[in-house]
């Protein structure tokens, strides 16, 4: 209504842009709240008033943290949100954390890096990779899913030491997946102009290439020239399943089978990760590693979880063998045409060959 001004109490107000408007930046410097450059935040993610919370592509942090390059408009603005989420629902109900006092009530809490000896608190960790994913003009599908932070020029990566590798198919549209040297998925790009469900190839961010069936094995035979078909193939549907994360999570926290005391499947990995950075035969000491943690009782643990979870979604992922299926299977085998014009052609094989 024209001419009434009305006031009301508000615990949380939502802008989806940057303060490229007048009238917020307005409103922000007539509220007392310290704008240079963004809305200056601390590590909690408060304000100047320590009652008024910030987060986004309109902050920036204050100067003492020296984190220019890594504001938050380089980072997951998912995460970001759960992280603020988290500090509000801290500060209304410490016993989730154990905080105890009353928030700082000074004027500015914000000081220069010279007027105090207390150590700078920490920054947030963000580790979600940023996504895009779009349609272009002429019907093109983009997506693009890469390391959180700011963002290095391709040029300049390519001139470094140890840059991972990249390996590129073009059947289907463009398919390109950046490596780390360890083999971990750290860079996706696709642009196709076919209908294809790109945004669920996130999913393949962080991952080693082992779990991606030997990916680093098949491209350097030359025995992989499509990326979008193997993706697409039912071995990968389980990596798009909304509970895969669940799954890598729950696996690390497993212990020897028939030992409750271990250590877990994360303990035990980071130590031999320790001993192989320590030691000076790097090739041989893997190896030993290896037969070692073969041998062990953590694998039996992880066989047996992995069938339960395929068991308990076996509606979502039919194409997983499971064993109670193994009699089905080996009467099929036999009796069904199929199979049995299979075997045919592989015993005309063998006999060409041999």
């Amino acid at each position: 209504m024209d001419g009434i001004e009305i006031l009301s109490k508000c615990f949380s107000a939502y802008t989806l842009s940057e303060c490229k408007c007048s009238g917020i930046f307005s409103a922000i410097c007539n509220s007392g709240i310290v704008f240079d450059g963004g809305i200056l935040i601390d590590h909690e993610f408060k304000t100047s008033d320590p009652f008024i919370y910030a987060a986004g592509p309109a902050t920036r942090y204050c100067r003492r943290y020296y984190a220019e390059k890594f504001r938050q408009k380089y980072y997951d603005s998912n995460e970001i949100g759960a992280k603020l989420a988290s500090e509000i629902r801290n500060h209304l109900d410490p016993l989730f954390t154990g905080v105890t006092g009353k928030p700082n009530k000074s004027k500015c809490r914000f000081t220069a890096v010279n007027d105090t000896k207390e150590p700078v608190p920490a920054l947030p960790v963000l580790r979600k990779p940023l996504t895009i994913h779009c349609t272009m003009p002429g019907g093109l599908q983009y997506l693009e899913v890469r390391s959180p932070g700011l963002k290095i020029p391709n040029l300049y990566v390519s001139t470094l030491e140890f840059n991972g590798c990249v390996y590129e198919t073009f059947k289907g549209g463009y398919f390109k997946l950046h490596l780390t040297n360890e083999h971990i998925v750290d860079g996706i790009t696709c642009l196709t102009p076919e209908r294809k469900c790109l945004k669920s190839f996130k999913n393949l961010y962080g991952l080693s290439t082992v779990v991606l069936n030997n990916l680093h094995l098949r491209f350097t035979t030359t025995r992989l020239d499509n990326l979008y078909e193997f993706f697409s193939s039912p071995w990968a549907f389980f990596l798009y399943h909304e509970q895969c994360e669940e799954l890598f999570a729950m696996t690390k926290q497993l212990k020897p089978k028939g030992n409750r005391h271990g250590a877990t499947l994360e303990e035990s990995l980071r130590a031999m990760g320790e001993l192989l950075s320590a030691s000076s035969s790097r090739f041989s000491t893997k190896m030993k590693l290896k037969s070692t943690f073969e041998q062990s009782r953590h694998v039996e643990a992880i066989m047996e979880y992995v069938m339960e979870w395929l068991t308990e979604n076996d509606l979502k992922l039919p194409m997983y063998f499971e064993p109670a299926q193994q009699l089905d299977y080996g009467y099929g085998l036999g009796k069904h045409p199929a199979f049995k014009k299979k075997k045919t052609e592989l015993v005309k094989l063998f006999h060409a060959l041999y």
